[in-house]
């Protein structure tokens, strides 16, 4: 039996739901407290857009750690439903509108 790359695996735990995130929104986002390593994150972002297929840019806020990509295309209603999300809030609505 070989040896394991727990660091290694660590990463590869994160990629799927790195690529969701981005797939979904161009952007994925975690709280630094609940990355386990700023550095792992990242790699694991960047391993996520190499799997995309996508440049991927990495970067830390003040409790968060970020990745985006200009390379995601955004679905065809993204404007009317990001509309209505800030409707929601402003309103008290539900995001349908209503």
């Amino acid at each position: 039996m070989g040896v394991v790359d727990l660091e290694r695996v660590r990463v590869e735990r994160l990629v799927p739901g790195i690529v969701a995130e981005l797939q979904a929104a161009g952007v994925a986002r975690a709280a630094i407290a609940e990355v386990g390593g700023l550095d792992r994150w990242r790699r694991s972002a960047r391993l996520a857009g190499q799997r995309l297929g996508w440049h991927i840019q990495t970067g830390v806020s003040a409790d968060l750690v970020w990745a985006v990509s200009d390379d995601y295309k955004p679905h065809w209603n993204a404007d009317r439903a990001a509309a209505n999300r800030v409707a929601a809030l402003i309103f008290g609505l539900s995001c349908d509108g209503r």
